[in-house]
């Protein structure tokens, strides 16, 4: 199913909102033109109970479907046209606590995919889960209009049970691209889930 994302705003007054669905296209463009700055962002509350939640936002970088790179809290320069934020480490502060910016029309054409992932660090060392997180959630916002929220993913009543979850896929069309929902949620660690999406599953 595919959907423009100027339609689907029109339909939700404004607001467009996705639940995690596998397979749930959406066409980056609005009025026939296509979205080139974006921002992946992750946001929680600081917990009342220790340890913290430290949640991580992620980025898989393929070239023909074949895993080639990644942006996360160790290589958080490392793909041009990806930057990745200062790390917040315990969800304190208002709005967003972890940013990732994706200039669609800075990535190298080599690039056909990019995955969207986040995860919690150290989860198993620290016996915890997305339902240990308060208010937890992913978003996606448009930058070429001064950051609008375009969409909304909550984990932490949605996702409770996991430490882990593959957000979904940025997909080049050509000079346009589309984001294509996944939602799966995933027990292991960071490798694992890196282990687990290193081949594309169509």
């Amino acid at each position: 199913m595919a959907i423009d994302l100027g339609t689907l705003q029109t339909q939700n007054n404004g607001k467009f909102v996705v639940n995690l669905e596998k397979g749930f296209k959406v066409n980056l463009e609005k009025g026939g033109k296509s979205l080139k700055h974006l921002t992946f962002a992750a946001g929680w509350d600081k917990a009342s109970v220790l340890p913290d939640v430290d949640i991580d936002i992620e980025a898989i970088i393929y070239e023909n479907d074949v895993l080639k790179n990644m942006v996360y809290y160790d290589n958080r320069l490392g793909v041009k046209g990806m930057e990745l934020g200062k790390d917040n480490r315990d969800g304190s502060g208002e709005g967003d606590d972890e940013k990732m910016k994706i200039l669609l029309d800075g990535i190298s054409d080599s690039i056909n995919r990019i995955r969207l992932m986040v995860s919690i660090f150290k989860a198993k060392e620290r016996g915890q889960n997305f339902g240990s997180a308060k208010n937890a959630y992913v978003s996606i916002h448009n930058d070429d209009e001064n950051g609008k929220e375009e969409a909304r993913f909550n984990l932490t009543n949605d996702y409770s049970m996991f430490v882990g979850i593959t957000v979904g896929d940025l997909v080049r069309n050509g000079d346009s691209w589309s984001f294509v929902t996944i939602g799966n949620g995933h027990a292991g660690n960071l490798q694992d889930m890196v282990n687990e999406n290193e081949n594309i599953r169509k």
